[in-house]
C-alpha cells in the first residue's frame, strides 16, 4: 500500500455491488474512515418484479477491491445477505403483507398485490408533510502518483480529505389527488355545458345530467406532486476529484397507474381488473417529471365492425328520475419512501406520515334522491336548482320508475 494511503483522514470511494433477485446494480460510496455509515439510494429494477414474490438482496461492499483497506491483513468479509422469514409477513394497518426489516436476522421484502379496492374505505389522506434530515459530506481531493515497487509502472489514485461533515432538515411534502372527476352526455353536449360537454362532478355537479335510456362518459384526472427533489441538498463530484455526498437520497415513489370509480349500482370500474373489478378504464400519461405525475382515466372504446366509439356507462331505461351517487378512489400508495420512518411495537418499519389516498364521494345507491326542483316549466318539466346538487352526483331525467336497474359499461 502506497505511504500516502496510510496517513490519517484518508477517505474513500468504495465500491458496493447489489444483487437483487439476480439482477446486479453498482454504486459508489464515499466514506470517511471511522465512522458508520446508513446508506440509502433508489436501485431501479430493469425488469418488474412479479406480485406475491420474496425479494432478497447480496450486497458486496468493496467487490472490486479498489479500495484500500489498512486496519487488517488482507480483504475482510464484506458480504450481507438478506433472508425473509415468511412466517412473520402480516399485514399492516393499512392492509398491506409487510415484512420487519430492522432487525438482523430479518430482512428483505415481500412484493404484495394491490390491496383489495372492494374493502371498506379508509379516510382519505392526500397529503403528507414532514422534516426531513440529512447527513452533508465534502471533501477536497489531491492526486497522488506513485512508482510500482520495481519502478517500471507508474500508478495513481486521489488521497481524499474531509472538509466538512453536517447535518441539514429541509421542510418537504407531497400529495396525491383526484384533480377532478368529468361528466359528459347528450344532455351536456347538446346544452354546451361545462368544457365541449364535458362537466365537473365535484364543481358543477347540477348540470352532470343524462336521460334514462342514454349513457355517459367519465374522465378522471389524477395527480402526485411533491418538493422533495429539488429541495434535498444537491450531491457533487468535481474533475479535482473533490465533491459532496449527501444521505439519504430520497428515493422516487413508485405512483400507481390504477384507479376506482364506482357506478351507483355498485360496479367498480379499474384498469387493472384487480380483485374482480371491471377493468374498463385506461390510463394516458399528462406528464411525468420527477416531481409530477398527472394520469388521466377514461372509459375503454367499444368498437362496432371495427369502429372505435369512446366509451360510455349506460343507464337503464327503466332508471328512475332522481340524483345519483358515484364513487371514486385512487390506490394506496407510500409516496416518497424516504420520508421518516417510526417503528411499531413489533420491531416493523413504518413510514411516518401514513400512506397517501384520495376519495371522492361517499358510499352508492341505486335509490335516488329527490331531484332538486325550484319549479316547473311550462311544458311541465322540472327546473332543476343546480346549486344543491352534491358533488359526486348525477342527475337522471326521464323517467317515473322506483329504482337503478342497473348500469351497462360499453
Amino acid at each position: 500500500m502506497p505511504i500516502e494511503a496510510k496517513k490519517d483522514n484518508y477517505a474513500k470511494d468504495v465500491n458496493i455491488r447489489i444483487n437483487i433477485n439476480g439482477e446486479i446494480h453498482v454504486l459508489t460510496e464515499h466514506i470517511v474512515p471511522g465512522k458508520n455509515r446508513e446508506i440509502t439510494v433508489d436501485v431501479a429494477m430493469k425488469k418488474q418484479v412479479p406480485r406475491n414474490t420474496l425479494v432478497n438482496a447480496k450486497v458486496d461492499v468493496n467487490f472490486d477491491r479498489q479500495a484500500y483497506e489498512s486496519d487488517h491483513i488482507g480483504f475482510v468479509n464484506n458480504t450481507a445477505v438478506t433472508k425473509v422469514k415468511s412466517g412473520t409477513l402480516y399485514r399492516d394497518p393499512w392492509g398491506a403483507i409487510t415484512n420487519p426489516t430492522n432487525n438482523t436476522d430479518n430482512t428483505g421484502a415481500y412484493v404484495d398485490g394491490p390491496m383489495n379496492p372492494k374493502r371498506q374505505l379508509e379516510k382519505a389522506n392526500p397529503s403528507n408533510s414532514w422534516t426531513q434530515k440529512y447527513n452533508i459530506h465534502s471533501w477536497t481531493a489531491k492526486k497522488i502518483t506513485y512508482k510500482g515497487m520495481n519502478n517500471s509502472k507508474t500508478y495513481s489514485f486521489y488521497r481524499y480529505t474531509p472538509k466538512s461533515t453536517y447535518s441539514r432538515s429541509i421542510y418537504q411534502w407531497e400529495e396525491y389527488r383526484i384533480k377532478d372527476v368529468l361528466f359528459k352526455s347528450k344532455e351536456t353536449t347538446e346544452n354546451g355545458w361545462g368544457d365541449n360537454g364535458w362537466v365537473s362532478l365535484i364543481k358543477d355537479p347540477g348540470h352532470a345530467q343524462v336521460q334514462a335510456g342514454y349513457g355517459y362518459q367519465i374522465k378522471m384526472i389524477v395527480e402526485y406532486t411533491t418538493n422533495a427533489f429539488s429541495s434535498e441538498p444537491a450531491e457533487a463530484r468535481n474533475k479535482d476529484g473533490s465533491g459532496t455526498f449527501v444521505r439519504p437520497e430520497n428515493v422516487l415513489p413508485n405512483i400507481s397507474r390504477d384507479a376506482y370509480f364506482q357506478t351507483p349500482d355498485g360496479k367498480i370500474l379499474s384498469v387493472s381488473g384487480t380483485h374482480s373489478t371491471n377493468p374498463r378504464l385506461k390510463t394516458r400519461i399528462v406528464r411525468e417529471t420527477k416531481e409530477q405525475v398527472t394520469l388521466e382515466y377514461t372509459l375503454r372504446d367499444s368498437y362496432t365492425m371495427g369502429i372505435p366509439t369512446p366509451g360510455r356507462i349506460y343507464v337503464s331505461e327503466d332508471t328512475p328520475d332522481g340524483m345519483y351517487k358515484v364513487r371514486a378512489w385512487t390506490p394506496t400508495i407510500n409516496g416518497v419512501p424516504t420520508k421518516n420512518k417510526t417503528y411499531d411495537s413489533k420491531g416493523l418499519v413504518l413510514y411516518e406520515p401514513e400512506p397517501l389516498i384520495d376519495i371522492q364521494g361517499g358510499p352508492v345507491s341505486n335509490k335516488p334522491e329527490p331531484l332538486p326542483v325550484s319549479g316547473y316549466d311550462e311544458n311541465g318539466n322540472p327546473i332543476i336548482d343546480t346549486r344543491k346538487v352534491p358533488p359526486m352526483h348525477f342527475l337522471v331525467i326521464g323517467s317515473n320508475k322506483d329504482d337503478l336497474v342497473d348500469s351497462v359499461v360499453q
